[in-house]
């Protein structure tokens, strides 16, 4: 009997290794409720000099990377409810809101409000709630270790150019969004203890997160935002 139990938690304990996933626990999506920023920072490429006429086959880098466009995303996600405001370097700012599976869009060419039925292909700016912007791309087997990155723990991840599968999720869509084939080097940096992400790098892109605690109050829809979803959903 005794062999027979050892054999049994044994076997238990094996199956649970099995169903654990490979890598270490990161978030690639933020919780029910959740507060976020996300920092967006795009740079030009490098100018490059005329040739030096005594080197003709050389051109100089000057080392300027032109003027860098920065945009914040903040997003505050409260149950079936969520807002993320976009504040551009000019500091215009506009917002987009999220019910349930419906993404919701002031058109600015007619003034009202268009709903569209959340598609896990869409681009990641109405995915906002799904996936953290910038690093849905991870997978396990990108781990490459535990780094120190301004002064913190981090686990590090990155996909080298050219690699991954080029064919779209939805076989039915050619333009379905795929996220997994890199165009360019891309690297991530997750928080070592609580698996959220920190910084994200893309060709001429860096994202840096900031997560603050939970909102305290429920994300409300404006008026022009609650009629287009009580439209959608035949409630008026």
């Amino acid at each position: 009997m005794i062999r027979c139990a050892i054999i049994a938690v044994t076997l238990t304990l094996a199956a649970a290794a099995q169903q654990q996933p490979a890598g270490p626990r990161i978030r690639l999506s933020p919780p029910a409720a959740a507060k976020y920023s996300v920092t967006l920072r795009k740079s030009a490429p490098a100018k490059q000099d005329q040739p030096d006429p005594r080197k003709p086959n050389i051109a100089t880098d000057t080392g300027d990377a032109g003027n860098d466009q920065r945009s914040t995303i903040e997003v505050e996600i409260t149950g079936d409810t969520a807002r993320a405001t976009t504040r551009e370097a000019d500091g215009k700012t506009s917002e987009v809101y999220m019910f349930r599976q419906l993404f919701l869009r002031l058109d600015t060419s007619t003034n009202k409000v268009r709903p569209y039925k959340f598609d896990p292909y869409a681009p990641a700016e109405m995915r906002f709630t799904h996936s953290f912007p910038g690093i849905d791309w991870v997978q396990p087997a990108m781990f490459k270790g535990k780094v120190e990155r301004d002064g913190r723990s981090c686990l590090y991840f990155v996909q080298e150019a050219g690699t991954g599968d080029k064919a779209p999720l939805n076989p039915d869509d050619k333009l379905a969004y795929d996220n997994r084939h890199a165009a360019s080097r891309r690297e991530a940096w997750f928080d070592a203890t609580s698996g959220l992400p920190v910084v994200f790098k893309e060709a001429g892109l860096e994202g840096s997160y900031h997560h603050s605690a939970p909102p305290k109050e429920a994300v409300q829809l404006p008026p022009p935002y609650l009629a287009a979803v009580r439209h959608y959903y035949g409630q008026d």
